[in-house]
């Protein structure tokens, strides 16, 4: 999908933001269910 969004106009923008938040979230859940922390920066309290 990256080769398709030239940024032709607000939609491809938001596609494209959204393309990057559901890779963040896969990232932090692989990392989750690796190492047992929501992240590896911040020390969260849950």
């Amino acid at each position: 999908m990256e080769i398709t969004n030239r940024y032709k106009g607000i939609e491809n923008v938001t596609i494209h933001a959204i393309e990057h938040d559901i890779a963040l979230t896969q990232d932090i859940i692989f990392d989750y269910t690796k190492t047992g922390k929501l992240s590896p920066v911040l020390n969260l309290n849950y």
